[in-house]
């Protein structure tokens, strides 16, 4: 068969999942997606002609026919309805466009009235596909090994020399501190005896109020109230932060609408259990993690490192990189939240909670707290 069609078959079956491409069965590139041939007609568009431009001028004439620069190297571009792609760095300097086949006689003629020389495909041949070759010097910069996965990564890697690293094996130690309270401390001081609030996960928390039956009763049979302000919440955004977090989780993101949320698990790279969390889209490009109040430093410090690429997240591999375009901040420190965290601070210092919630003063309710 002709080879984009080869190329077509081996691309959709690998997005329905119907082919192997690793030893590990349950491996599978993400999928499914839609694979056409461009220059075919379809339903949604017409038939597309490429046409490509290379040399030192070649940026020279494409200005001159378009009346506008074209887009730097590595980027695409619209000139006029021509979508242009600009090669790479790491292949020869030139541009593809992307034409409507009835339009491509067209541009053709205007490309070369604008300073273009017709190459003949025996020419073409060997310009073109020694462009395209992954050459010895492009290796490097044609495939990465850094990355996670890739079909064909590991019989790859068996080949080539493996990059250096200086990510080092996750280590934690917590520091040792006194309990600490959430907004609500003094609100459970008033509720309960103080001999009932106890250490809890690094937190001075109420351990009952009315008494363990009477609470249990009340959750069961009508309402019971509890404070897990001790909780640990991070927030993640960016274009990346969707596909960082389905590296780092067990569960599987994408999966997430904005508004959803589901339960996972962090885990070292040795599959010990960091922690189990919830994890919430919020929207496309943000999402909020709620971690244990006894993990949160230690999540906080393993995604962090991993963002920052010091922790290796492969003991057979460490060089591999989780590179995406993530900001993380911790929800309950101000120096990272902003004005959010301050307001929240502030209401707390001028007892603002307290008036908040005095509707919930045990006076005014017959109902038992929860603990």
């Amino acid at each position: 068969a002709p080879e984009p069609l080869r190329l077509l078959r081996w691309l959709r079956r690998l997005s329905d999942g119907y082919v192997l491409h690793d030893e590990d069965v349950w491996l599978k590139a993400e999928g499914p997606v839609s694979i056409g041939l461009m220059s075919e007609l379809r339903e949604d568009s017409p038939p597309m002609a490429v046409l490509s431009l290379r040399g030192p001028k070649a940026a020279q004439v494409l200005s001159a026919w378009a009346g506008k620069a074209p887009p730097e190297a590595g980027r695409v571009g619209k000139l006029g309805d021509v979508l242009v792609i600009a090669r790479p760095a790491p292949l020869t300097k030139g541009y593809d466009l992307l034409v409507e086949k009835t339009r491509a006689a067209a541009c053709w003629s205007q490309l070369v009235e604008a300073g273009a020389q017709p190459v003949g495909w025996h020419s073409a041949t060997e310009i073109l596909g020694d462009d395209w070759l992954a050459r010895e010097q492009h290796a490097q910069q044609l495939v990465d090994p850094t990355k996670p996965f890739f079909v064909g990564r590991k019989k790859f890697l068996e080949k080539t020399e493996k990059p250096h690293s200086d990510a080092k094996a996750f280590r934690f130690e917590a520091a040792k501190s006194e309990p600490k309270h959430t907004c609500l401390y003094e609100r459970h001081l008033e509720l309960t005896k103080r001999k009932n609030m106890v250490p809890f996960a690094g937190w001075q928390m109420p351990v009952q109020y009315s008494g363990i039956l009477e609470e249990h009763k009340a959750v069961r049979t009508a309402m019971g109230l509890f404070d897990v302000s001790h909780m640990g919440v991070l927030e993640f955004a960016g274009p990346g932060a969707e596909r960082f977090l389905d590296l780092v989780t067990t569960n599987y993101v994408p999966m997430l609408a904005p508004g959803q949320a589901h339960y996972s698990y962090l885990l070292a790279p040795d599959g010990r259990c960091i922690d189990d969390i919830i994890v919430y889209r919020l929207e496309r490009d943000r999402f909020m993690v709620v971690v244990n109040a006894a993990n949160a430093d230690e999540d906080a410090a393993w995604l962090k490192g991993i963002l920052e690429q010091r922790w290796a997240v492969d003991e057979k591999e460490p060089f591999i990189r989780i590179a995406e375009r993530v900001e993380m901040r911790n929800l309950k420190d101000p120096a990272e939240c902003g004005e959010l965290a301050r307001g929240t601070l502030r209401c707390r210092d001028r007892g603002l909670f307290r008036s908040s919630f005095a509707w919930l003063s045990r006076s005014h309710s017959e109902r038992p707290w929860a603990g």
